[in-house]
């Protein structure tokens, strides 16, 4: 994988564009909740440090237990048609059986690639402890261009994307528990409210009989 770098053969110029990318996009994640235009902003960061040709990114969206694509760039792309060995299986559930990283690259007998106008791809799990939280492929137009040396690295920024979108998830139910929180304090003060003025009424209707007798 090549690193846009003045210095691209200095192993610690390699280095530190990847730290720095790295702490870049924790910035960006923690800095922002990650709608469409911060994952754009990261994507784009990423790409200023390893140039990509094409890169799509999917959600696991819990309550309908479906991946959503949430955002493409470049020519579109559907990693299953590379992975899946059964047509028949959801897209969804094939998502959420990908585990560990996996690259392909357009080269050898068994070229999965083969015809797709794609050099390499190399496709990448977002989980937190375990479980499915989303999934991102990048490709590029170069044979062989990302390595097995480069999964460290994609790991720790899927690692940052999924931590970060699950603490949005955590943060949007919150505001939504203490919204129906609050609203059910609102409508309990309202009742309690007309129980007082019902009694105040029942009461005055009782001192009105008692004068009037």
């Amino acid at each position: 994988m090549a690193i846009n770098n003045t210095d691209t053969d200095a192993p610690v110029s390699r280095f530190w564009s990847k730290l720095n990318l790295v702490s870049d996009v924790v910035s960006i994640m923690s800095d922002q909740r990650p709608g469409k235009e911060t994952l754009l902003k990261v994507m784009e960061r990423i790409k200023s440090v390893i140039p990509f040709s094409s890169a799509v990114l999917y959600f696991f969206d819990i309550n309908e237990v479906i991946y959503k694509k949430e955002i493409s760039i470049g020519p579109k792309i559907d990693p299953s048609a590379f992975f899946k060995t059964n047509p028949a299986e959801r897209f969804s559930v094939w998502a959420a059986g990908v585990l560990k990283p996996e690259i392909l690259s357009n080269e050898g007998p068994d070229n999965r690639l083969a015809g797709s106008g794609i050099g390499s791809l190399i496709m990448v799990p977002l989980r937190v402890e375990s479980r499915p939280v989303g999934l991102i492929c990048l490709t590029h137009t170069e044979i062989d261009y990302f390595r097995k040396d480069d999964v460290k690295l994609f790991l720790l920024l899927a690692h940052q994307i999924a931590v970060s979108r699950e603490r949005s998830v955590y943060q949007r139910e919150l505001e939504e528990r203490n919204q129906e929180l609050e609203k059910a304090q609102r409508l309990l003060e309202l009742a309690q409210q007309r129980l007082i003025n019902d009694e105040r009424l029942m009461a005055v209707k009782e001192l009105s009989v008692s004068i009037n007798h």
